[in-house]
């Protein structure tokens, strides 16, 4: 992945936003876009989503490392974790399902700590103004490492 990452550094059309998370009002994580290996290119971010300043076929990701330590509680055991990739457009009132991912976990009888990834991605067509962000259940599997650990972004294809 690093090396996918560092090559799509240097596309034209490349945007990454890293998730070293920071916090707003009310605990709202958002992804970090100014800094580690964050940046943009022919995108703009706003609260949380890439929004698209030139028409076209992108390739959209999101990469999610997930971590719980209390999974022996029996109501724990097989909990469902969804990701989703979505599109807001000017165009119509809905957010638009772009792509899903649902996880159980906890999963083990015999462990109390769980550990595990999700990983979306696709290609959508984008046109300008319209946004992609992410939604998940659970932000509290989340692990916030580093740039490396979960990321989100997209670029022209």
């Amino acid at each position: 992945l690093v090396h996918i990452i560092s090559a799509f550094y240097f596309s034209i059309y490349n945007c990454i936003l890293s998730f070293a998370v920071f916090v707003i009002s009310f605990l709202l994580k958002l992804w970090e876009h100014q800094n580690g290996l964050a940046f943009l290119h022919d995108m703009d971010y706003k609260a949380g989503s890439l929004i698209c300043n030139k028409s076209g076929y992108y390739y959209v990701y999101s990469k999610l490392s997930l971590v719980y330590s209390s999974c022996l509680t029996k109501h724990q055991r097989n909990s469902l974790f969804t990701h989703h990739i979505y599109k807001r457009t000017p165009r119509y009132p809905e957010k638009i399902l772009l792509l899903t991912n649902y996880i159980t976990y906890c999963n083990s009888k015999d462990s109390e700590q769980w550990h595990g990834n999700s990983f979306l991605a696709g290609v959508v067509y984008l046109e300008e103004e319209e946004e992609v962000f992410i939604k998940i259940t659970k932000q509290e599997l989340l692990l916030y490492k580093d740039d490396s650990v979960s990321h989100f972004g997209t670029f022209m294809i």
